[in-house]
């Protein structure tokens, strides 16, 4: 420790760790204050977020809602929802909606969607939110004849299957993006 104190009374000793303390604490504030600066923007020309491509080229133009389409989302609730008919829904549905079932374990009823108790049940309303060629949005809105059971609200979205035809794609809680189970081996 004598040794140390001896070294620090040296004036060239002093002087070379004062000015590396100086450009140590000046080099930690301008990096400090560039890291506080607003969100600097690349000088390479275009947007500086990726424009994202538009309902129309994503759904394609709006329509009046099918239907076969509201035929489909009807019957699903009826076989798939109140599982009066789970194999019926294997058919109404996609492989997303299976979330990666087989269908001897989707017929078992034990299925990746959310159901409502059919002695329970008193009525389903939808509502649409986006109806274009390529994707119908629903809001479903599942009510009890019976007091004291709250209505629960559903998103349901639908796209072409071919020939009029129109299958699930996707059925969630609306506000929950539950995850979908995946097939056990």
């Amino acid at each position: 420790m004598e040794r140390v104190g001896q070294l620090w009374d040296r004036a060239l000793v002093r002087a070379v760790l004062s000015t590396v303390a100086v450009i140590v604490l000046v080099a930690g504030v301008i990096v400090y204050a560039s890291s506080r600066n607003s969100v600097k923007v690349a000088a390479t020309p275009g947007p500086a977020i990726a424009p994202t491509p538009s309902a129309a080229k994503l759904y394609g133009p709006k329509i009046a809602v099918p239907k076969p389409a509201l035929d489909t989302a009807r019957r699903f609730v009826d076989a798939a929802v109140l599982r009066k008919d789970v194999a019926a829904a294997w058919a109404m549905s996609t492989a997303k909606v299976h979330g990666g079932l087989t269908r001897a374990r989707w017929d078992t009823g034990n299925i990746p969607v959310v159901p409502y108790p059919s002695e329970k049940f008193g009525g389903a309303r939808f509502k649409v939110d986006r109806s274009r060629q390529r994707d119908v949005l629903l809001e479903v809105l599942l009510s009890s004849h019976k007091s004291g059971v709250q209505p629960v609200d559903f998103f349901m979205e639908l796209v072409p299957a071919g020939a009029g035809k129109w299958v699930v794609q996707n059925y969630a809680p609306r506000g929950v993006n539950p995850p979908i189970p995946a097939a056990q081996p």
